[in-house]
């Protein structure tokens, strides 16, 4: 029996309603996707590990689900290539002395592993660890941390008990003092992030942009300052968009405006009336259009013709003339592609 099906025979079973059996299926399946969208997010952000649980689990629940499925064995195959790419690494760099870098590799080869120990990296990392070379790296990072801690270096202290704890993880000295630089960076990357919130609401997303990068610089960690630089360079990217839209359509290009309009994510401003006019006077001057569409394909502005046949076919889905002009357009552009690569 296929998951999804058997979920909601089970709820039949108890004897719930149709309706209320659709609506809990409707509920279980935008979970499903908002699962893969986060899983895809991950994937593009090269977090890969978080990435293959989300899509482990998608599959689990559901194994028809292709994109999933796809993701799932793209994202197996990138971290099994790390896994012996950083393995191998480690081997090299131990086999010509680089005892601090082979330890890092090995540390590298587990972390693709889910943490787990990769071939032999246990005995391996444990067998570097007790080497002079490493355990002097160790002490020379944790007293320059300290160091630079006392100069307010806060930065530049995290740097190096990061790297004493990539090298053991269970070194105390770099436990405590990287707790504590941390805790001290997230209290002055907070007001950094205040002042990025507050210009996002005002609409300067530029200026909120930097502020969150410097709140970041200073406490990565933040998952609120993370999604905000997003959001902010979302707005940044939709303002820029509207600007060039409404340009072109006070210009009267409405075809030009519809394509920058397009590129709008979300709800902004007065898009979504300003569209509707644009697709308004298409509608009323189709003949118009479609004249000045053909006129870009006899005289070769094939990407100029595509563009206006676009938003012809969106005004009036069944222009078919336009449909076979467009067609005609996409074939001689492949063609003009196929002889530039030859």
């Amino acid at each position: 029996m296929k998951p999804r099906f058997g979920i909601i025979l089970i709820i039949l079973a108890l004897g719930m309603s149709a309706a209320a059996c659709a609506v809990i299926y409707r509920n279980y399946k935008d979970r499903i996707e908002t699962e893969f969208t986060e899983g895809v997010d991950l994937f593009n952000h090269q977090k890969y590990q978080d990435a293959l649980e989300k899509f482990e689990d998608i599959v689990g629940i559901d194994p028809e689900h292709a994109q999933a499925s796809y993701y799932f064995k793209l994202t197996t195959g990138i971290l099994e290539q790390r896994r012996n790419n950083f393995y191998n690494q480690g081997d090299w760099q131990t086999k010509r002395n680089m005892l601090v870098e082979a330890v890092i590799s090995f540390r590298g080869a587990e972390e693709a592993n889910g943490g787990r120990e990769f071939r032999d990296t246990r005995t391996r990392l444990n067998s570097l660890l007790n080497q002079a070379k490493v355990q002097d790296e160790i002490h020379r990072c944790n007293d320059a941390g300290i160091d630079l801690y006392k100069k307010k270096d806060l930065p530049g202290a995290r740097n190096l008990f990061n790297r004493v704890l990539t090298i053991d993880p269970e070194n105390s000295t770099g436990i405590g003092y990287r707790s504590t630089v941390s805790r001290e960076l997230a209290a002055l990357a907070e007001a950094p992030y205040q002042e990025g919130v507050a210009l996002y609401n005002n609409g300067r997303f530029d200026a909120a942009i930097v502020k969150f990068q410097r709140s970041l610089l200073l406490n990565p960690s933040n998952k609120a300052a993370e999604k905000d630089l997003e959001k902010a360079r979302l707005g940044l990217r939709n303002e820029a968009f509207y600007k060039y839209g409404l340009s072109a359509f006070q210009a009267g290009n409405v075809v030009l405006a519809l394509e920058n309009f397009s590129n709008i994510t979300g709800i902004h401003r007065d898009t979504q009336v300003l569209r509707q006019k644009c697709l308004d006077r298409i509608r009323d001057s189709t003949d118009s259009f479609f004249m000045q569409a053909v006129s870009f394909y006899e005289s070769q502005k094939l990407q100029e013709s595509l563009l206006v046949f676009k938003w012809i076919l969106v005004a009036q889905p069944y222009h078919e003339e336009a449909r076979k002009y467009q067609e005609l357009t996409r074939k001689k552009l492949e063609t003009l592609q196929k002889i530039r690569e030859e």
